[in-house]
């Protein structure tokens, strides 16, 4: 298959960067208030050898550290393409779309978007990505009336089985990412440490009952259940999910 272009990609890490570069990024003008609650998270530069122009390793606590340098970047791409998803020309599309389809457009024309986040939550970088993606797509869409109707579909490890033994490593990257997004499900509002690095960004989220830390709506999504349905690799795994969407 042919490479997103660069209108659908954005690398989070800098040509030439270093786990040190990144986890600057994401400390630095914080609160000294906060700034040790921030760190506490994210590993050491000394404990880190990950080469992350790669990725990161498979450790989630590197993928966070990542995102969390990168979260202004992820928060203007994503004032870009609601901009696209909203202009004359997107509705065009969308309308020739319909009328291929033989859909009415009367109603949906004036629907709001639905923003769903696609992840595995196995990986470094998923696992430890997704939940600050779902805040900079909350900040790009601002105090419009969908900002707390975002969706996640969230991979499991048993999805990547065909990976063999490798797999066992991703669990404990899920086991984490699983109790951060239900500890942030019963949150009204982030902590203040979160807080803190979210606003020096230029993100500052209000208070609220249909508040939570991340996506609104999460799918956890594995490769098979108990009732014998298998879809038998990665590849039935992305058709499943892309025909589900």
């Amino acid at each position: 298959a042919p490479l997103m272009s660069q209108e659908e990609y954005l690398s989070l890490v800098p040509s030439g960067a270093t786990y040190s570069t990144v986890h600057a990024a994401a400390t630095n003008k914080i609160a000294s208030a906060h700034v040790q609650d921030i760190k506490r998270s994210l590993p050491s530069p000394s404990e880190v050898s990950v080469p992350i122009s790669m990725g990161a390793g498979a450790f989630r606590a590197v993928g966070r550290t990542i995102s969390a340098s990168g979260i202004g970047d992820m928060k203007d791409r994503f004032k870009v393409m609601i901009a696209d998803a909203q202009s004359p020309e997107a509705k065009a599309e969308l309308s020739d779309l319909a009328t291929q389809m033989q859909i009415s457009m009367n109603q949906e024309v004036a629907a709001d978007p639905i923003t769903i986040v696609v992840s595995s939550m196995a990986g470094g970088s998923g696992a430890g990505m997704f939940i600050d993606v779902a805040e900079a797509l909350k900040g790009a869409i601002g105090s419009a009336n969908w900002n707390d109707q975002v969706i996640s579909m969230l991979f499991t490890p048993d999805v990547f089985a065909e990976f063999g033994d490798g797999v066992k490593k991703m669990v404990p990257n899920t086991l984490g990412a699983l109790s951060e997004l239900t500890a942030g499900f019963f949150r009204n509002s982030p902590t203040p440490a979160t807080n803190a690095l979210y606003s020096k960004f230029g993100m500052n989220a209000n208070p609220s009952a249909a508040y939570s830390l991340g996506a609104n709506y999460n799918f956890v999504i594995g490769r098979k259940n108990t009732g014998g349905v298998d879809f038998g690799s990665q590849t039935g795994m992305y058709l499943a999910t892309g025909q589900a969407i």
